[in-house]
């Protein structure tokens, strides 16, 4: 038995052996101990992170033509998303958008439906929700691994946290709940609060909702300031094409008027004058209103209201108002007589400011209504030309008495001769009248 007992050690210390090599060792210290559960959450978490989300389709994504500005395409592509069966085109948008505008509560849609367009733009990993009616849920974005986040956009244009604590109640499903930045701070404030309200009171479950809340927070990517300005610059925008008709008719009005209001203050507005002038007027007109039907054509009528596109009626009745002058000076004498340059200029500054007036008009009333805005756009083109021509009609004159004197003079001596061959003229009559 003895006998047996060496062998039977050295067994024993060939078996440790080899365990301790087939194991690596790992100190842990005393006390020490991780949950498997959390580890293998850890694990699981680290995996999932480092797997790609899925691709976002673009028809998810904010559909921009780019042929306007970016914010009346931005709005218009959210109305359609929010009223798809409605609104099915860009057009029935715009128009859509000025309607809207017109009343308190259809504001507000349009405050909401622009901090969702700018969420969209300024969040290039979220994608809109592809069902209009879906309540809680204004986008959505999957998670690496599977599953997915959504959010819930709101806007309050007074940013009453109080009012955005009672969204996230009824709003509870959404991962994140989006608000303007400049709101976030007050919010969370108020959600902690809350919390400790809870807390004191021995609301867990408040508490924990409250918490959960407060997790929820995020900003949409800009102020609210931002928003509401997003939403002017789209709803003039989209006043300025519906309404350009009008503010091309108030300028071509203002450059055909201008020249008789002046001639009947000078007192020089004869009956035969008063008729050319009509005529005249009449081709304006047509030239103004004519353009911008022209512009319908062209690039969906995007340009219609616009810089580019009041540039284009401008230069088309200049061309026509330096027509009508050369025709009226002798077309190459035209280029001696100052007249015509201060005509000129002054019918360069009415078309300008006619149309620049018009269109700020329309922009500033374009939450009145048609009704409004149409008729104050025509009048104010027709107002701020008419200053215009006057303006730039009698700085002309002056920059010529300083440039070049000797033109005005001799226009004024053939005027003077004119006016002293008529006396005389008169003259010669009344003394033959007793013996005709």
């Amino acid at each position: 038995m003895l006998s047996r007992l060496p062998f039977c050690i050295v067994v024993c210390s060939v078996i440790c052996v080899n365990n301790a090599l087939a194991q690596t060792a790992v100190y842990q210290p005393l006390g020490v101990w991780t949950d498997p559960q959390i580890n293998s959450y850890i694990s699981w978490d680290a995996a999932r992170r480092g797997q790609s989300s899925p691709a976002i389709k673009s028809v998810d994504r904010p559909q921009l033509a780019g042929l306007r500005s970016k914010n009346v395409e931005l709005l218009q592509d959210a109305l359609r998303r929010k009223a798809s069966t409605k609104i099915t085109t860009d057009t029935l948008a715009r128009r859509y958008m000025l309607r809207l505008a017109m009343t308190r509560p259809g504001r507000n849609v349009l405050n909401g439906a622009m901090a969702e367009a700018l969420f969209a733009e300024r969040n290039p990993g979220w994608a809109y929700v592809r069902s209009p009616n879906a309540p809680q849920h204004d986008f959505t974005q999957p998670r690496p691994g599977g599953g997915r986040n959504n959010v819930q956009v709101k806007f309050h244009e007074n940013g009453n946290p109080f009012r955005y604590m009672d969204d996230m109640k009824r709003d509870w499903r959404a991962t994140k709940f989006a608000v303007p930045d400049d709101h976030v701070t007050s919010l969370q404030e108020k959600l902690e609060a809350e919390y400790q309200r809870c807390k004191a009171a021995g609301d867990i479950e408040g508490a924990r909702q409250t918490a959960r809340n407060a997790g929820r927070v995020r900003g949409i990517g800009a102020s609210s300031q931002e928003i509401l300005n997003a939403r002017n610059e789209a709803v003039g925008g989209a006043a300025q094409e519906r309404y350009s008709t009008y503010v091309s008719f108030g300028a071509s009005l203002a450059v055909a008027l201008a020249p008789t209001v002046w001639d009947w203050a000078d007192g020089s507005l004869t009956g035969d004058k008063a008729l050319y002038r009509a005529t005249r007027a009449l081709s304006l007109l047509g030239v103004g209103v004519g353009t911008d039907a022209v512009l319908i054509a062209i690039k969906q009528g995007a340009l219609r209201g616009t810089l580019k596109g009041n540039v284009i009626v401008g230069t088309a009745l200049t061309i026509t108002e330096v027509t009508w002058l050369l025709y009226e000076h002798g077309w190459r004498r035209a280029f001696y007589q100052p007249e015509f340059y201060e005509r000129v200029a002054g019918g360069v500054s009415a078309i300008t400011l006619g149309l620049a007036g018009g269109s700020a008009a329309t922009i500033l009333t374009s939450e009145s209504g048609p009704w409004v805005a149409v008729p104050v756009g025509i009048v104010t083109g027709v107002v701020t030309g008419t200053v215009g021509y006057v303006g730039g009609r009698s700085a002309t004159h002056a920059v010529l008495e300083l440039a070049a004197p000797e033109i005005l003079q001799q226009q004024e001596r053939q005027q003077l001769a004119t006016v002293k061959a008529g006396i005389e003229q008169e003259i010669t009559n009344a003394q033959k009248w007793p013996h005709e």
